[in-house]
């Protein structure tokens, strides 16, 4: 199933009064390889499997903010139900009207872009409902019930351009590709979409090239630009597309579509949506002040022929004591000039130049898209005063420079009726939030203009040619058409990133730590601070805090004690809990035919055991160890994501994959390959049938009874049907899920139920 995108025939942005995996190749002259995959770094985390729902985007979004974390996180696993939910909700975000918000797509990466910047979610799967679970519309949560959630925060969404020229040779055309190619080596995958029909995918090698003249029904659908390769034969695509060089892509249609789940897309496809995305703990800054929670989706000049100067400002009212530490600024044109600063204590909550300036950051900007922007000096907020963020902006290149929310809205009437075509982010959903006294523009910095204040820009067009039908049926020509456009330009994007005032901050929040390494803590205010290893002995925090002897995990809890620089006798406390960073795996692929592959499962008593389980009478399988550090089977090292054939004895083979890296400890795991169990040989409930009954049993009975119910292949063993129908009723869904679910927890918690008893009991 793929990812369907709304048509839309007016651009919002318009200018207003407003494989197997080889080791690395060697570096070519201009610094980057002629080829590349992000594997061999181990930063790519799994496939994941879209099933019947329109969800790529969400897939291909959190697929660049995963590889961020990846090293520190090796199993991250971030929700793409959370975040396609929460884009649609009808509390916030696009509220779309549809059958299913999970079918809703999006017009443009700028949708997600806007939610995520906005700070909702990223969440991890473990503490979202599963994929599938279509409990998750009951919610009735805020937005900053929701944000309140997340445990990453996007802090930067870069947009890169491409456009394929007719003459491929192009050097502006090479210099776009080489730009996304650098932003890939980096470590960064590149959200992307493109034009998708199945008829243009060749199977036998993955390749995919749009051709008009074979294809079939066509959808917008998402990946994540994940590698390269310039000497990828223009062959093996089913049409010629002028020239050799492909993308490696990361899908989301599950490890047996494509090459274990990849595809290869041409250099000379018409990409588009592409953009690459950070992210930071979410504990690093506690408060996020914005007035654009819809995102970036236009921008705006004072003057008709654009500006090469202007001044932008967001007011915001401080909702606790705190620091303003940073600025997130959304750039809409190359070779900006961006000078920040924070005017506390205003005076005058419609003037953002009443207050007191603060030192001023400047920073030259040829990216786009939202950019966070670290302040040299921490400004300092006082509960309910105004503030104001502002930036003097400056481009040689007249234009449209301050980036806003904006909205079209077209209206065409002719003799057959009237058709409206409006921009995803709509006239409605701007009137939602957007009022006086929140952004600003002005020319000198003395004279200041509220955006709210702006007049739309109304064009309206009236010509002949309409075609209409009367009361009677019979066919109007001529007549006249009046086309209406009204663009109206909203909010300012930018945002004020605060941390409260006590905040004491850890040098790191990765769960993992080098064993020979360092925790030290700050705080904005420049207090002395106190810790505690135990919870209860607190001492003055002068040194670096390591590890006890002979110990590989600490709790560092801390305070910043004001009294000393405010007289405040308030002693909040923060708390991190660290343990000795081990080379670890992030997964482990297994191919067992040419038509299956899938992850080896983590064993639930020992994480170092992984499991396996192939078809009776297989003779070999081919794994695919992913990881940040080095791999060794034997005497044998590996590239991470390399292809690695495992033959089986009587079915089964014992692997042991020895892990080493920088800074962490070695670690050696066992990869158990079995054959799967007969049909009359299963546990009830052990859908995965890797013999423990947990949380994964129910998501992959969701997941599958979903397929079921729309007609799909459920990608189920006939024995893991079995496993299924835990209340014997002769067919599995998602009641059996709940039960799986009920049993789990009562396990966990040292109490037992069967099956037999928790249905009786229903």
């Amino acid at each position: 199933m793929k990812t369907m995108k709304r048509a839309s025939a007016f651009c919002t942005a318009l200018l207003m009064a407003a494989a197997c995996v080889p080791a690395l190749p060697a570096m070519a002259e201009d610094g980057l390889p002629a080829s590349f995959d992000l594997r061999t770094k181990g930063l790519v985390g799994k496939v994941g499997d879209q099933i019947n729902y329109e969800t790529s985007w969400a897939f291909a979004a959190l697929n660049s903010v995963e590889s961020t974390q990846i090293k520190d996180v090796p199993q991250i696993d971030l929700s793409e139900w959370h975040l396609a939910y929460y884009t649609y909700s009808n509390n916030f975000g696009y509220a779309y009207k549809t059958a299913s918000l999970f079918n809703a797509s999006t017009d443009d990466a700028e949708q997600e872009m806007g939610i995520l910047t906005s700070w909702v979610g990223p969440v991890s799967a473990e503490n979202a409902p599963v994929y599938s679970d279509t409990s998750i519309e009951k919610s009735m949560l805020t937005m900053d019930e929701v944000r309140a959630q997340a445990e990453y925060h996007v802090t930067d969404t870069i947009k890169f351009e491409y456009e394929v020229p007719e003459d491929l040779g192009d050097a502006a055309f090479a210099a776009q590709r080489e730009a996304i190619k650098t932003a890939v080596y980096d470590g960064h995958p590149i959200d992307m979409s493109y034009v998708d029909s199945d008829s243009c995918f060749n199977t036998e090698t993955a390749a995919y090239y749009y051709d008009p003249a074979i294809a079939g029904a066509t959808a917008y659908h998402s990946v994540s630009i994940v590698g390269w390769d310039d000497a990828f034969p223009a062959s093996r695509f089913k049409s010629a597309p002028g020239m050799d060089g492909a993308w490696l892509c990361k899908d989301s249609r599950g490890t047996s579509w494509g090459d274990n789940g990849y595809i290869w897309v041409s250099y000379a496809e018409d990409i588009s949506d592409i953009y690459e995305i950070q992210a930071e703990s979410a504990k690093v800054h506690t408060r996020l002040y914005q007035h654009d929670d819809f995102g970036n989706t236009g921008q705006f000049a004072r003057n008709e022929d654009g500006d090469n100067d202007i001044i932008a400002a967001n007011v915001f009212k401080a909702e606790e004591d705190g620091w303003v530490t940073s600025v997130m600024f959304c750039n809409v044109q190359p070779g900006t000039d961006v000078e920040l600063s924070v005017n506390s204590r205003l005076s005058d909550e419609n003037n953002p130049s009443s207050g007191t300036p603060s030192e001023t950051k400047t920073v030259h900007l040829d990216r786009l898209g939202y950019q966070t922007i670290d302040l040299d000096k921490p400004v300092q907020i006082t509960q309910g005063e105004h503030f104001a963020i502002v930036a003097k902006l400056h481009n040689e290149t007249a234009g449209s420079l301050i980036p806003c929310e904006f909205t079209t809205k077209t209206t065409r009437t002719e003799a057959s009726g009237t058709m409206v075509d409006e921009s995803p982010f709509s006239s409605e959903m701007l009137e939602r939030d957007f009022a006086a006294g929140q952004s600003f523009y002005s020319a000198d910095g003395t004279y200041w203009y509220d955006m709210y204040n702006v007049e739309p820009k109304v064009e309206r067009v009236e010509s002949g040619g309409g075609v209409g039908v009367d009361e009677n049926g019979n066919i109007i020509e001529g007549g006249t058409v009046t086309t209406e456009t009204v663009m109206r330009a909203g909010n300012i994007c930018m945002k004020a990133l605060t941390r409260e005032s006590g905040n004491v901050q850890f040098s790191t929040y990765a769960p993992t730590l080098d064993p020979n390494g360092a925790i030290y803590l700050t705080n904005d205010d420049q207090a002395p601070i106190f810790y505690s290893l135990n919870g209860v002995d607190f001492e003055l925090f002068e040194e670096p805090i390591t590890f006890p002897e002979g110990q590989t995990e600490m709790t560092i809890t801390a305070y910043a004690d004001l009294a000393v620089v405010s007289g405040l006798n308030e002693k909040v406390k923060y708390s991190q809990t660290y343990t000795a960073r081990k080379a670890s795996l992030s997964s482990v692929l297994c191919r067992d035919s040419e038509d299956f592959a899938d992850y080896a499962i983590i064993d639930e008593e020992d994480p170092t055991v992984l499991h396996y389980s192939a078809p009776a009478g297989t003779e070999t399988v081919t794994i695919s160890p992913m990881s940040t550090g080095t791999i060794k089977i034997g005497d044998t090292t590996y590239p991470s994501g390399a292809a690695i054939e495992i033959p089986l004895t009587d079915g089964a083979a014992s692997v042991k994959i020895a892990v080493e890296e920088d800074g962490a400890a070695p670690t050696e795991y066992t990869l158990q390959i079995g054959e799967t169990p007969n049909e009359d040989d299963y546990l009830l409930g052990d859908v995965t049938l890797d013999g423990v009954i947990d949380a994964k049993d129910a998501s992959e009975l969701l997941i599958a009874a979903t397929k079921k119910g729309v007609g799909h292949d459920d990608g189920l063993e006939e024995i893991q049907r079995k496993a299924a129908d835990v209340d014997l009723d002769g067919a599995y869904n998602a009641t059996d899920a709940s039960y799986i679910l009920v049993y789990s927890t009562l396990a966990g918690v040292g109490k037992t139920k069967t099956f037999a008893e928790l249905t009786a009991d229903k």
